[in-house]
This record gives structure tokens, C-alpha cells and sequence, in this order.
């Protein structure tokens, strides 16, 4: 078996390991799981990790140590976390759950474009929990499609697909 072939069955694997105890557990033990798995990455991802503080610094070169090492860190937790919720996200059909974690506003304008009846386009900034909309907008009654990068790994394209 090929290198790539058994990382790629390794992630995978890993993956689903991670996956199904996600959509089972309580969500708060299930998030807090998600920070600490941030926090594992980031301590086993050294070029990820440094490539997150030089972006950091040029963008805020006024950032002390401190506060990059703590911003560093708040990202990776925030990565694991919404990796946790993205695992989850079918538990937001439910309109319980929608209203239990979900502030929706201003959603009468989606409506309203909607009603004219030549389709509605959404761009999301790539951050926070835009995975979500893949799954609310459908249980909202909106038709829904998107267009995504094609995942590298084949087990997880065909996964996520």
C-alpha cells in the first residue's frame, strides 16, 4: 500500500474515531473536548502553529508576545471547537436546537429577496461556523447549494460529498 494512500486511510480513521462520540455526547462535553483537541494541535503542529504567528504578525505588528502566544492558542481552541459543531451540525434541523444556540436575525431580508423569485446568492467569510448554513438554510425552507474545494483525501471527499 502507497505512503499517501495509508495516510490517508490513517485520517480517516481518525476522523471517525473523532466523528461519531461528537454527535453522541452532550454538546458542552463535546466542545470542550473540541478546545482540547485544539490545544493538541497546536502543540503537535509546529509549522501550522508558526505559520498562524507570523500571519499574526504581519497583520498586528503592534502584538505583544503575550498576546500572540494567547491569540495562537484562542485559535487553535476556536479550530477544535467548530470542528466539534461542524461534527454536530445536523442537530440543527431540530428547531429545539435552533432555538436553545441559535440567534438568527434578520432573516425576514432572506425572505424577502427569496419572494422576487430570481434566487439569492450568500457569501460567507471563511470563519466562525458558516458550515452551518449547509444545514439550516435547507431546514428553513430555502433551496441550497455550494461550491467548495475538493478535500484531498478521497475517504473524506467521498465522506463529505
Amino acid at each position: 500500500m502507497k505512503k499517501r494512500t495509508l495516510q490517508n486511510l490513517a485520517e480517516y480513521l481518525l476522523f471517525l474515531a473523532i466523528y461519531y462520540p461528537a454527535r453522541v455526547l452532550p454538546r458542552a462535553v463535546a466542545l470542550t473536548i473540541g478546545r482540547l483537541l485544539g490545544d493538541l494541535a497546536r502543540v503537535l503542529l509546529v509549522s501550522r502553529r508558526r505559520l498562524a504567528a507570523r500571519n499574526l504578525q504581519l497583520a498586528f505588528p503592534e502584538m505583544s508576545a503575550a498576546e500572540l502566544h494567547l491569540t495562537v492558542r484562542d485559535c487553535f481552541r476556536h479550530l477544535g471547537i467548530m470542528g466539534m459543531e461542524v461534527m454536530r451540525v445536523d442537530s440543527y434541523r431540530d428547531p429545539a436546537v435552533q432555538a436553545r444556540y441559535l440567534d438568527i436575525t434578520g432573516l425576514e431580508h432572506l425572505r424577502a429577496a427569496y419572494a422576487l423569485g430570481r434566487g439569492v446568492f450568500l457569501l460567507t467569510g471563511h470563519f466562525g461556523f458558516w458550515e452551518l448554513g449547509n444545514t439550516l438554510l435547507p431546514a428553513l425552507g430555502f433551496p441550497f447549494d455550494y461550491v467548495y474545494k475538493e478535500v484531498k483525501n478521497p475517504y473524506l471527499e467521498k465522506r463529505f460529498r
